[in-house]
């Protein structure tokens, strides 16, 4: 195998085990990541733990500074508001490109999607509803197949990820919304899908700040 092609996939690999560490918390905000320990501990070489660490600063995960090495970004509460904005337009602008492409498939899913939900909100479960919800919001983007919304989308759904670790959801308000969007989109009323998701965002910044 080709040594630099060996370096990529290797660094892929640390890639998405220290992604996973930072959103777990395992690896908090602030926290110095020290290369030649973590090089050992991934069993790998500085170059593809270097690697790794690039594109997990491009994600908006780690930050790196002149002489003093990578640490894992702090998101404070004014960039978290921003990205919740940033997350409200792109899935405002999904709602309208959905309800020109609904198909028989999209309905089928987003109905799943309710019916997990409710099940979800009866029984309490509040992680079980938790990874509904992300799952939905980026279905949301992901059903349009618009390559630019989803990138922009994942980047974002990565920090909301990371700072909602412990973030208690209102289950019955958010279960609400969500079955009002989805008539909404079925009624071809996207203005009206829309302009609730983004009084559910604006929510969501609220209980973001009493968290």
């Amino acid at each position: 195998m080709d040594i630099g092609i060996k370096h990529q996939s290797l660094g892929v690999m640390a890639y998405k085990i220290l992604k996973d560490l930072i959103l777990n918390n395992t690896l908090k905000s602030g926290e110095k990541i020290k290369q030649e320990k973590m090089a050992v501990q991934l069993g790998i070489s500085r170059i593809p733990l270097r690697h790794a660490l690039t594109m997990l600063e491009n994600d908006g995960l780690v930050i790196s500074y002149p002489q003093k090495g990578f640490y894992v970004k702090e998101v404070t509460e004014d960039e978290l508001s921003d990205i919740l904005d940033i997350r409200a337009v792109i899935e405002s602008i999904s709602i309208f490109k959905l309800a020109e492409i609904l198909s028989k498939e999209i309905k089928e899913r987003l109905l799943e999607f309710l019916n997990d939900f409710e099940k979800a909100f009866k029984e309490k479960d509040v992680q079980k509803y938790y990874d509904l919800d992300r799952k939905f919001h980026h279905y949301i983007v992901e059903a349009t197949s618009n390559g630019i919304l989803k990138k922009v989308s994942d980047m974002s759904s990565i920090q909301v990820l990371r700072y909602s670790k412990g973030f208690e959801l209102d289950m019955e308000t958010s279960f609400n919304h969500h079955k009002k969007i989805v008539d909404y989109l079925f009624d071809n009323k996207a203005r009206e899908a829309s302009e609730l998701l983004n009084f559910h965002f604006k929510r969501v910044k609220e209980l973001f700040k009493r968290k």
